[in-house]
């Protein structure tokens, strides 16, 4: 006969999700912990478990198993165009200019979305910079979106090996890529990829491709 799940995993899921609640994962985890509180099962969950086990090693990545929808985010050939054989024009913070029209139109990708979406930032530009400061550029240039991570510096590697290594690290529902690299020719599957054009950024096209493959993320999540 089927029972219900026993008492000591029901504390243990509790202690988990007060735990992921500094990760600002509320509703993510709530309906997790409601699927597996009402499972009828023989034994125990799964994904209980599962999830006792990540407890028991006493941590969790927040980085890992909670992303949904993704955006992943160059720079160069994206928001910032200058041509690759003049400076960079410096703002009055000390950092690079970025293309108005470019913004304008991410902007308005970002502000369209009705639904929970999290940018990180491959850029090369992210290295030797925190969030923070990254956070504060992205301000200071009026872009709307909040950055929430960066992808990590794996070493020497293609930016394709750089965005597979991420990819197979971390489990995400649906992930955008607006890139202008040539190396991400190679990849098997590009159909989460916007190309942009270097000299031109994101432009009209570029957000209108963007719209289209976000818009299969929210029939996804209806």
């Amino acid at each position: 006969m089927a029972v219900r799940a026993r008492p000591f995993v029901q504390i243990e899921l509790l202690k988990f999700l007060n735990f992921i609640l500094t990760y600002e994962r509320k509703d993510t985890i709530q309906r997790q912990f409601n699927s597996i509180e009402n499972c009828q099962l023989t034994g125990e969950c799964p994904k209980a478990r599962r999830w006792k086990l990540q407890i028991s090693v006493g941590r969790f990545d927040s980085c890992h198993q909670c992303m949904k929808n993704v955006i992943i985010l160059d720079l160069d050939g994206v928001l910032i165009t200058t041509p690759p054989w003049r400076r960079d024009e410096i703002e009055s913070d000390g950092y690079s200019k970025f293309n108005s029209s470019a913004i304008e139109k991410f902007n308005m990708l970002t502000d369209g979305l009705d639904f929970e979406c999290e940018l990180w930032l491959i850029s090369d530009r992210r290295k030797g910079k925190t969030l923070e400061q990254l956070n504060l550029i992205f301000q200071n240039r009026k872009i709307n979106k909040q950055l929430n991570g960066l992808v990590p510096v794996y070493g020497h590697m293609s930016r394709k090996e750089e965005l597979e290594k991420f990819i197979n690290e971390n489990e995400f529902d649906n992930f955008l890529l607006i890139d202008d690299d040539s190396s991400l020719e190679s990849l098997n599957d590009k159909c989460f990829w916007v190309k942009t054009k270097s000299l031109i950024g994101f432009g009209d096209e570029e957000l209108n491709e963007s719209k289209f493959k976000t818009l299969k993320w929210k029939q996804k999540n209806i």
